[in-house]
């Protein structure tokens, strides 16, 4: 990652493990930290009864201006799941370092069916797509330490 740019996005297969790393990443980098997941949330307030009273269309269309939103941002580290990941990647693309943290399949979510399922592609894709790849270590911290050691190597 030789270009630093004024955001870090990093990507995961489990939310959960994703957005604590953020957190504690922006914490540690004195940045902010953003969660798509729950600013789309909270912009829409109701995306079953969005879905359900406006269509799936709009929803979509309120979603893409959530993110075009947030990919505005600056000074931030960014948590993304899978799916927010490829909606989002060519507007985050701009601003943003794309780092995927890397689980073993084990590590998923228990309710996560999908991403246990196309585990294998999905985590070959985001290998592929993103500029650093970072195992998690079991706990959040061991990893933000291994992230800021390269961050600052590579400078």
């Amino acid at each position: 990652m030789k270009e630093y740019k004024q955001n870090i996005l990093i990507v995961c297969l489990n939310d959960e493990i994703g957005q604590e790393t953020s957190k504690k990443l922006a914490e540690a980098l004195s940045m902010l930290y953003a969660s798509c997941k729950d600013i789309v949330d909270y912009e829409v307030f109701d995306v079953r009864a969005v879905i359900e009273k406006c269509g799936m269309e709009y929803f979509e269309q309120k979603e893409t201006a959530v993110l075009e939103h947030i990919a505005d941002y600056e000074n931030c580290v960014i948590s993304v799941d899978y799916n927010y990941f490829l909606k989002g990647e060519d507007l985050f693309k701009k601003k943003c370092n794309f780092i995927y943290l890397k689980l073993k399949k084990k590590q998923l979510a228990f309710d996560d069916t999908i991403n246990a399922i196309a585990f294998e592609e999905r985590d070959e894709e985001l290998s592929q797509k993103c500029e650093m790849v970072f195992e998690y270590k079991h706990n959040s911290t061991k990893t933000v330490e291994s992230i800021i050691k390269i961050l600052r190597s590579e400078k």
